[in-house]
């Protein structure tokens, strides 16, 4: 039974990292009443609660790499209160890939030679490279902590949450009338913060949508005795991988990229398969580390540079945040910083 109709001025549709960051600065720069759908019982289950925690400032897209880095730059201000980790980032692969990220890069970097990096991560012992990039700033996030910090810093300013409120229909052109969770909500204007959903959350409501591919990514658990929780993590960029410290052992990613219209979070039946031939032939000493559990989440991709971000050319009131390609949450705090600026500025 559908119950009375709810107005605000503002729904955001997610309540992901992208929305929940949207949430936190825009309920600071205005007075409008604000309130966010999210379609699980709890926010940041799917890519905001299963990415790798990851902040790395030297990525080969520049918007990316201001948005990181000026994030960053606020979560070390705010690092015990954020759960935030300085620990370090080692990039590996060919001088001229490292050298393209670095002399593209405001941050503070230095050469790494091979055999220092096996010091400073045991894990890489028999594994061959040309050249390393270390970055002391990069490090890693408590997820949770700083989901939570958006949250609640937008519920303190009012913002409301509805979760198990999946939209089922969007109508109207601003104001919308959405149907979400069995109620009926009334907006002048609608956030998409949908991540894999958005580009279904821009149809339902008869828009147009720029191509946002949602790919497949898994992540496992690695056991390795001995492992530093202080420890840099390592991304190579010639064989795309990465590890960092989880617990007792290692949180470790293919950087696989999988087209999947279901957004089905299984894992893929073959993923362990191509894991153990990976780690035997360029990790030795991982490759008798079975992994003790998988976990997958999806990136999307909007066709365009960066993230999608602003008005939808054909309604001047359905405002994109969408896009994020895996940096979001890194990136959130000036994605949503920006994203507030832009809504409000028009």
């Amino acid at each position: 039974m559908v119950g009375k109709r709810l107005n605000v001025d503002v729904v955001i549709i997610g309540a992901g990292f992208a929305g929940a960051a949207t949430a936190y600065h825009l309920s600071r720069r205005s007075q409008a009443s604000i309130l966010m759908l999210e379609r699980e019982k709890a926010p940041g289950l799917h890519s905001s609660g299963r990415n790798a925690s990851l902040v790395l400032q030297t990525g080969s897209d520049a918007l990316v790499r201001e948005l990181t880095a000026l994030s960053r730059d606020e979560y070390a201000s705010r690092a015990e209160e954020l759960g935030f980790t300085s620990s370090g980032s080692i990039q590996t692969g060919s001088r001229q890939a490292l050298a393209d990220v670095r002399g593209q890069n405001r941050i503070e970097t230095s050469w790494m030679s091979p055999q220092e990096v096996r010091r400073a991560v045991p894990q890489a012992r028999g594994y061959e490279f040309e050249q390393a990039l270390f970055t002391p700033g990069d490090g890693v996030m408590d997820i949770q902590r700083l989901m939570d910090f958006y949250l609640e810093g937008a519920r303190m300013q009012g913002v409301g949450l509805r979760t198990s409120s999946g939209v089922e229909d969007i109508s109207g052109r601003g104001p919308f009338l959405i149907r979400a969770g069995g109620t009926s909500i009334e907006a002048a204007r609608l956030v998409n913060a949908a991540g894999a959903w958005a580009e279904r959350v821009a149809r339902m409501a008869g828009l147009d949508s720029p191509p946002l591919v949602p790919k497949k990514r898994h992540l496992f658990h690695l056991p390795a005795p001995g492992v530093s929780p202080r420890q840099p993590f390592l991304w190579d960029l010639d064989k795309d991988f990465y590890f960092r410290p989880q617990g007792d052992g290692l949180l470790f990613s293919l950087c696989d990229e999988e087209a999947d219209d279901s957004l089905d979070t299984t894992p893929s039946p073959d993923i362990e398969a191509r894991l153990k031939n990976f780690l035997k032939a360029n990790l030795p000493a991982l490759c008798q580390s079975p992994a003790t559990s998988v976990r997958a989440c999806f990136r999307t991709h909007a066709q365009m540079s960066g993230p999608l971000l602003g008005f939808h050319r054909q309604c001047a009131d359905f405002f994109w945040v969408a896009g994020l390609g895996g940096f979001g949450m890194g990136a959130s705090w000036e994605i949503g910083r920006r994203a507030a600026e832009a809504f409000l500025s028009r």
